[in-house]
Protein backbone atom coordinates (compact mmCIF):
# COMPACT_ATOMS: atom_id res chain seq x y z
CA UNK A 1 0.00 0.00 0.00
CA UNK A 2 1.39 3.13 -1.05
CA UNK A 3 1.93 6.12 1.83
CA UNK A 4 -1.27 8.53 2.52
CA UNK A 5 0.39 12.31 2.60
CA UNK A 6 -1.01 14.27 4.27
CA UNK A 7 -0.38 18.00 4.52
CA UNK A 8 0.61 19.67 7.68
CA UNK A 9 -2.31 21.22 9.93
CA UNK A 10 -2.39 24.86 9.69
CA UNK A 11 -1.78 26.76 13.07
CA UNK A 12 -5.58 28.12 13.60
CA UNK A 13 -6.61 24.63 12.77
CA UNK A 14 -4.83 22.99 14.96
CA UNK A 15 -5.25 25.52 18.01
CA UNK A 16 -9.09 24.85 17.18
CA UNK A 17 -8.69 21.54 16.89
CA UNK A 18 -6.84 21.07 20.26
CA UNK A 19 -9.53 23.64 21.99
CA UNK A 20 -12.30 20.87 21.00
CA UNK A 21 -10.15 17.91 22.41
CA UNK A 22 -10.18 20.10 25.59
CA UNK A 23 -13.48 20.29 25.57
CA UNK A 24 -14.16 16.74 24.93
CA UNK A 25 -11.67 15.83 27.58
CA UNK A 26 -13.46 18.17 30.22
CA UNK A 27 -16.67 16.81 29.23
CA UNK A 28 -15.29 12.89 29.48
CA UNK A 29 -13.65 13.59 33.35
CA UNK A 30 -16.70 15.41 34.55
CA UNK A 31 -18.67 12.47 33.16
CA UNK A 32 -16.35 9.71 34.15
CA UNK A 33 -16.39 11.85 37.95
CA UNK A 34 -19.96 11.17 37.64
CA UNK A 35 -20.14 7.60 36.57
CA UNK A 36 -16.70 6.14 38.47
CA UNK A 37 -18.03 3.24 40.38
CA UNK A 38 -19.38 2.16 37.25
CA UNK A 39 -16.22 2.52 35.01
CA UNK A 40 -13.61 -0.69 34.66
CA UNK A 41 -11.65 1.18 31.83
CA UNK A 42 -8.11 1.07 32.96
CA UNK A 43 -4.83 0.63 31.45
CA UNK A 44 -4.45 -2.29 29.59
CA UNK A 45 -8.21 -3.01 29.01
CA UNK A 46 -8.35 -2.72 25.18
CA UNK A 47 -11.50 -4.30 24.79
CA UNK A 48 -13.04 -1.14 22.38
CA UNK A 49 -9.84 -0.92 20.92
CA UNK A 50 -11.29 -2.25 17.11
CA UNK A 51 -10.29 -1.41 13.60
CA UNK A 52 -11.39 2.06 12.74
CA UNK A 53 -11.12 5.42 10.57
CA UNK A 54 -10.68 9.27 11.50
CA UNK A 55 -10.95 12.25 9.40
CA UNK A 56 -7.82 13.60 7.74
CA UNK A 57 -7.21 16.44 10.06
CA UNK A 58 -6.40 13.60 12.98
CA UNK A 59 -4.53 11.15 10.91
CA UNK A 60 -2.15 14.34 10.54
CA UNK A 61 -1.80 15.30 13.58
CA UNK A 62 -1.02 12.24 14.58
CA UNK A 63 1.79 12.15 12.10
CA UNK A 64 2.60 15.85 12.42
CA UNK A 65 3.29 15.29 16.44
CA UNK A 66 5.00 11.79 16.07
CA UNK A 67 7.10 14.06 13.58
CA UNK A 68 6.22 12.66 10.78
CA UNK A 69 4.28 13.87 7.68
CA UNK A 70 3.05 10.45 5.63
CA UNK A 71 1.38 7.16 6.55
CA UNK A 72 1.33 3.93 5.56
CA UNK A 73 -1.10 1.35 6.74
CA UNK A 74 0.15 -1.92 6.95
CA UNK A 75 -2.85 -4.20 6.26
CA UNK A 76 -3.79 -7.34 8.66
CA UNK A 77 -6.85 -8.28 8.19
CA UNK A 78 -6.07 -11.13 10.80
CA UNK A 79 -7.56 -9.39 13.26
CA UNK A 80 -10.12 -6.66 14.06
CA UNK A 81 -7.71 -4.95 16.69
CA UNK A 82 -6.38 -1.63 16.46
CA UNK A 83 -3.07 -1.55 15.30
CA UNK A 84 -1.87 1.19 17.06
CA UNK A 85 -1.76 -0.88 20.37
CA UNK A 86 1.34 -2.48 21.65
CA UNK A 87 0.76 -5.04 24.67
CA UNK A 88 -2.78 -3.96 25.02
CA UNK A 89 -1.81 -0.36 25.91
CA UNK A 90 -2.33 2.37 23.00
CA UNK A 91 0.83 4.13 21.55
CA UNK A 92 -0.31 7.34 20.98
CA UNK A 93 -2.32 7.57 23.94
CA UNK A 94 -1.99 11.51 24.13
CA UNK A 95 -2.99 12.28 20.53
CA UNK A 96 -5.49 9.46 20.65
CA UNK A 97 -8.11 10.73 18.27
CA UNK A 98 -11.87 12.25 19.60
CA UNK A 99 -13.37 8.74 19.37
CA UNK A 100 -10.81 7.17 21.38
CA UNK A 101 -11.36 9.43 24.17
CA UNK A 102 -14.85 8.75 25.25
CA UNK A 103 -14.89 4.97 25.07
CA UNK A 104 -16.01 2.97 27.78
CA UNK A 105 -18.54 5.92 28.24
CA UNK A 106 -22.46 5.89 27.82
CA UNK A 107 -22.66 7.70 24.44
CA UNK A 108 -25.87 9.11 23.32
CA UNK A 109 -27.02 9.52 19.68
CA UNK A 110 -30.23 11.40 18.57
CA UNK A 111 -32.00 9.25 16.20
CA UNK A 112 -34.04 11.92 14.22
CA UNK A 113 -36.43 9.32 11.99
CA UNK A 114 -37.48 7.31 15.24
CA UNK A 115 -37.15 10.32 17.73
CA UNK A 116 -35.51 8.77 20.04
CA UNK A 117 -31.92 8.55 22.45
CA UNK A 118 -29.61 5.65 21.23
CA UNK A 119 -27.55 4.75 24.14
CA UNK A 120 -24.02 2.97 23.20
CA UNK A 121 -22.22 1.33 26.53
CA UNK A 122 -19.14 -0.78 27.33
CA UNK A 123 -20.68 -3.92 28.62
CA UNK A 124 -18.12 -4.30 31.05
CA UNK A 125 -18.76 -1.14 32.59
CA UNK A 126 -22.92 -1.34 32.00
CA UNK A 127 -25.58 -3.49 31.72
CA UNK A 128 -28.12 -3.29 29.07
CA UNK A 129 -31.01 -2.78 32.22
CA UNK A 130 -28.86 0.44 33.45
CA UNK A 131 -30.82 2.97 33.88
CA UNK A 132 -29.23 6.14 32.62
CA UNK A 133 -30.37 10.17 33.14
CA UNK A 134 -29.66 12.62 30.74
CA UNK A 135 -27.05 13.92 32.67
CA UNK A 136 -24.95 10.48 32.66
CA UNK A 137 -24.72 10.63 28.97
CA UNK A 138 -22.29 12.21 26.90
CA UNK A 139 -23.76 13.47 23.86
CA UNK A 140 -21.19 13.00 20.71
CA UNK A 141 -22.75 14.77 18.02
CA UNK A 142 -22.17 18.36 18.49
CA UNK A 143 -18.33 17.01 19.36
CA UNK A 144 -18.71 15.01 15.62
CA UNK A 145 -20.37 18.31 14.06
CA UNK A 146 -17.10 20.82 15.36
CA UNK A 147 -14.90 17.95 13.82
CA UNK A 148 -16.56 17.56 10.49
CA UNK A 149 -16.09 21.18 10.59
CA UNK A 150 -12.40 21.44 11.30
CA UNK A 151 -11.96 18.38 8.66
CA UNK A 152 -13.96 20.42 6.04
CA UNK A 153 -11.50 23.66 6.28
CA UNK A 154 -8.39 21.83 6.56
CA UNK A 155 -9.21 19.79 3.16
CA UNK A 156 -10.13 22.87 1.42
CA UNK A 157 -7.05 24.32 2.93
CA UNK A 158 -4.94 21.43 1.46
CA UNK A 159 -6.44 19.72 -1.51
CA UNK A 160 -7.15 16.82 0.56
CA UNK A 161 -10.27 14.52 -0.13
CA UNK A 162 -12.75 15.52 2.64
CA UNK A 163 -14.98 12.38 2.37
CA UNK A 164 -11.81 10.02 2.64
CA UNK A 165 -11.39 8.51 5.85
CA UNK A 166 -7.61 7.39 6.71
CA UNK A 167 -7.72 3.89 8.30
CA UNK A 168 -5.92 3.60 11.78
CA UNK A 169 -7.35 0.50 13.18
CA UNK A 170 -4.81 -1.47 10.56
CA UNK A 171 -1.31 -2.14 11.50
CA UNK A 172 0.17 1.15 11.04
CA UNK A 173 3.76 2.23 10.49
CA UNK A 174 4.58 6.31 10.64
CA UNK A 175 7.43 7.06 7.75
Amino acid sequence: MNPIDLPPVSSPLRDAYRALIGDVDRSTARLAGRLHEHLRCMPGCSSCCRRFSVAPIEAALIGEQLGQRSVTALADDSTDRCGLLIDDLCSVYTLRPLICRTQGLPIAYIDEVNERIEVSVCPLNFSQSYRFSHDDLLYLDPFNRLLAGLNIRYCRETGVDASSRISLGQRFRFS
